[in-house]
């Protein structure tokens, strides 16, 4: 009687072996340079910024969502049976939907804080403008909410100016409306 012996490094012959999977992450760097400078946006025109999030989002939050979910979607199936995954590979795949996800948070994080960063600035700008111009404290409340109002729905002229001029115009046109 011929004896049989235990391999454990083997895989059963239904099983198709697929290279382990590992996405390549964006560059921090890149995202940093692509929002730019509170000098950078002094030169923008706000239909540049308001197309700048969505291709930003896109390239660096959305395009890690989809190997996240495959990667979530293995671990699924695969995530508790010896048969079909080496322990390593579980442990891999584990690693990738973790460092995924903590990619894709800290992409949104910096893009989103950056870019509110940003606006903070102009905001501040357009303040100080109305400020200049003798605005008290009590009338400046809203203004921050006015000139948020105006970039989530912007008018057509408006989307041509500089942020500069634009942030100008805005403080005077909030000036006139609360005085």
């Amino acid at each position: 009687m011929a004896s049989r012996q235990l391999d454990l490094f083997s895989s059963p012959a239904d099983v198709a072996l697929q290279p382990l999977r590992v996405t390549p992450l964006p560059d921090v760097g890149s995202l940093i340079e692509r929002i730019g400078s509170d000098e950078n946006w002094q030169e923008r025109t706000l239909s540049e910024v308001l197309e700048l999030w969505p291709c930003l989002y896109d390239e660096y939050v959305q395009v890690l969502l989809e190997p996240r979910k495959q990667a979530e979607e293995w671990f699924k199936q695969n995530g508790t049976h010896y048969a079909t995954a080496s322990p390593a590979t579980r442990q891999h795949y584990r690693r990738e939907h973790a460092a995924l996800t903590d990619a894709k948070n800290l992409f949104h994080s910096i893009l989103y804080g950056l870019y509110s960063q940003r606006m903070e600035t102009l905001f501040a700008q357009a303040k100080q403008r109305l400020i200049s111009k003798g605005l008290t404290e009590v009338a400046l409340e809203g203004c921050e909410e006015f000139f948020n109002d105006v970039f989530q729905r912007p008018y057509y002229p408006d989307l041509g100016k500089r942020l500069p001029q634009l942030m100008d115009d805005l403080a005077v046109e909030y000036a006139r409306l609360v005085t």
